[in-house]
């Protein structure tokens, strides 16, 4: 657990390395306002907004909203274009009439009833597939040497459709396991060892959480996203990988039919972290049918210009998503998703800070990028085509900061920081944190992989120092129990269209946890040196420089 040093001893530590005198910074912090801070997440969170999908018209009027209000605040445009960068994208939607998977048992061949036993996702930009081969079942479809861990030891995929588990072994540690049980870790992990196919099964834990007929209820509900770049080639996209489905638990029984093990072995298997990598000695066909169209929804980027000369030309990035889920049908009367915590709440913290930071007499040293990004919703696209083209010159990204859903609706105590244990990130947030009265407690939702859920991931993978600003669960009122509160929006509201203005909302402590987010990216920005990962760290490890 992290040990918060007493708020007064940290107060002249600080005061004592600064730059600038703590009374500006205090001064600057003043200009923090409840009324502009409602101002913003009424105007998001407006039913008229029909929670702001992405490139949806909606989601462009709040675009236009970000955009204005960056230009009062005094920022400069940091866009491709003014204020915008704009991420192009394909939309893939499945042709259910034409999409299928087929089993080619010893009793014969027998195709899976669509949504009943089967949904197949779309590729991303091929318009038709389909492929036979040979299943091999690889567990959870992980390889993880450096954990010694792997579903495919001494098994050849070459050539055959691959049947893996969704998610991995909870006893990775939390960014290890955020990368491997990623959909693009594990399906370039499959393309690069030759797989042609893949189908999903789930797991005892993924049975007792979701419900088949509930998950899929309704597929496909909409189209899925990808960003596309000048060469055609998708976000996230592996072109060896010719056909990809889920099938249900009692489908998945049936694959195992001609198997030297069960599905029961199988899930055995899965639940205690055991590879058992085995050729299920059944061909499979998948085959599917794609509608694609073209796009664009813009991310939107301002610049606080940086004070120093010699370090104006890094920059720190502060992001939050701007887009929501937008509607669903159905005949009840509230059919909007408002995101009035996800994430109007994440950008009205954005704007504060800025607008508390543009304050200053003296900048801070580093520039300051400001990013509203689209696409969050859809898998983090917006961050993630921004990281890969920046509007600054390559490699000059020296850190992020990520607000995204504080849900703050008890007097707070404590903050959650996701990243502070793997980069030189860490002392001066802690400080920071710590001088707005809050002390930091480890993450209380580990299992929620957290971290590989929101935008700063976007900057982990491609080798930035991250730190992620979130709540803590704890309540400075002893009648309030905080943990439940998190717990029951969690359950209750998120995603729900009852995530809106009928929300409560603690100001007291919002306001606090806007002054940490501006102190955060004020220190970040006036450190001597660009930060760097901590040695043995998994993100740093693998994608730093």
């Amino acid at each position: 657990m992290l040990r918060v040093l007493a708020v007064t001893t940290i107060a002249v530590l600080v005061s004592a390395c600064s730059s600038e005198p703590q009374v500006e910074i205090e001064q600057a912090l003043g200009a923090i306002s409840q009324e502009s801070f409602d101002a913003t997440t009424h105007f998001l969170a407006d039913d008229n907004l029909k929670g702001r999908a992405t490139a949806s018209p909606e989601y462009l009027i709040a675009a236009n909203y970000v955009a204005d209000r960056f230009a009062e605040i005094g920022l400069q445009p940091g866009g491709d274009d003014g204020w915008f960068q704009e991420v192009p994208f394909i939309t893939a939607a499945i042709d259910a009439e034409n999409s299928g998977v087929i089993l080619h048992t010893a009793a014969g061949d027998h195709e899976l009833e669509w949504i009943k036993d089967t949904v197949v996702f779309p590729d991303a930009v091929r318009d038709e597939l389909e492929v036979r081969a040979e299943v091999v079942f690889v567990g959870f479809g992980i390889h993880a040497p450096e954990l010694g861990y792997s579903d495919y030891e001494g098994i050849d995929v070459a050539g055959k459709i691959v049947a893996t588990f969704w998610g991995g072994p909870e006893s990775f540690p939390q960014a290890e396991l955020a990368y491997y049980t990623s959909a693009e870790a594990k399906a370039a992990e499959l393309a690069k060892r030759g797989a042609v196919g893949q189908i999903l099964m789930w797991d005892r834990q993924e049975q007792m959480d979701y419900d088949w007929d509930e998950y899929y209820g309704g597929y496909p509900s909409g189209p899925r996203l990808s960003w596309i770049n000048d060469a055609g080639e998708a976000s996230g996209h592996f072109p060896e990988r010719r056909g990809f489905a889920d099938i249900s638990p009692a489908s998945a029984a049936k694959l195992f039919a001609d198997a030297p093990i069960t599905l029961e072995d199988a899930l055995d298997a899965a639940e205690e972290f055991r590879p058992m990598p085995t050729a299920l000695g059944v061909e499979v066909t998948l085959y599917q049918k794609t509608d694609h169209e073209r796009y664009d929804s813009p991310n939107v980027v301002a610049v606080l210009p940086g004070s120093d000369p010699e370090l104006e030309d890094e920059y720190v990035v502060f992001s939050s998503h701007l887009d929501h889920i937008g509607t669903k049908e159905g005949e009840e009367e509230d059919l909007i998703y408002n995101g009035f915590y996800d994430n109007a709440v994440g950008i009205a913290v954005m704007l504060e800070s800025a607008k508390a930071l543009s304050q200053l007499s003296t900048g801070p040293r580093r520039s300051i990028i400001f990013i509203a990004v689209t696409g969050e919703e859809d898998g983090l696209f917006g961050s993630d085509y921004f990281v890969q083209n920046p509007t600054t010159p390559q490699g000059s990204i020296v850190a992020n900061i990520n607000v995204d859903m504080p849900v703050i609706i008890y007097p707070m105590s404590t903050m959650t920081v996701y990243g502070l244990e793997s980069s030189t990130l860490g002392p001066p947030t802690t400080e920071e944190v710590a001088l707005e009265g809050f002390e930091i407690r480890p993450d209380a939702f580990p299992e929620e992989n957290y971290i590989g859920r929101s935008d700063q991931y976007s900057f982990a993978i491609q080798g930035i120092p991250f730190v992620y600003l979130a709540e803590g669960v704890e309540s400075t009122d002893p009648d309030v129990d905080g943990m439940a509160l998190a717990v029951a929006f969690e359950e209750n509201h998120y995603h729900q269209v009852s995530d809106d203005l009928s929300q409560p909302l603690h100001w007291e402590s919002m306001e606090r946890f806007i002054r940490v987010s501006a102190r955060v990216a004020r220190r970040i920005a006036n450190e001597d040196e660009a930060p760097t990962w901590i040695e043995g760290d998994f993100f740093g490890d693998t994608f730093g420089p």
